[in-house]
């Protein structure tokens, strides 16, 4: 039995799959085709934002062994090992959602029915944080809070532009 076949929906994307700028209305028709009698707490379709990019700073690092190494306890001085600069890259991989809407809520879905839903995405006219340093990568993604089930997650790649 494949994983598909455990999913209570098969879910299809239907948009003009082009260039969207910030601003913009994606015109979305979902096509949800259920598998047997589903409820349905809420269905939504977010435009989910991933960034990926590199952060570098400088730490200090001590070398050597301490100042006080040896001496009794509590006779001690103070730490004063030698200390070199040390640049450290940090990479982060962060997704959140930058716009998204509720099209469905508190539904039943009949077995071997193909329902169509038009959802209207408005993107956001925010920019990502780390644009100007990020790699940016944008995706539709479906999410359907199905009662008594798995939830169904849908996934689509969609290009939108930051100039």
């Amino acid at each position: 039995m494949t994983l598909s076949r455990l999913r209570p929906l098969d879910v299809k994307f239907l948009f003009n799959d082009r260039a969207y700028k910030l601003g913009e209305t994606i015109n979305v028709m979902l096509e949800l085709g259920a598998r047997g009698e589903v409820e349905v707490r809420e269905a939504r379709l977010d435009l989910v934002c991933d960034e990926h990019y590199v952060e570098s700073y400088t730490v200090n690092v001590p070398v050597g062994p301490r100042a006080d190494a040896g001496a009794p306890p509590g006779l001690g001085g103070l730490y004063s090992s030698a200390t070199v600069p040390k640049e450290v890259h940090k990479d982060i991989k962060e997704s959140y959602v930058h716009s998204g809407e509720v099209f469905l809520t508190n539904s039943w879905l009949r077995s071997s029915a193909v329902n169509q839903y038009s959802v209207r995405l408005s993107i956001g006219t925010e920019r990502p944080p780390h644009a100007s340093i990020a790699t940016v990568k944008w995706r539709l993604e479906l999410v359907v809070d199905v009662a008594r089930a798995r939830d169904v997650r849908a996934r689509h790649k969609v290009n939108v532009l930051l100039s």
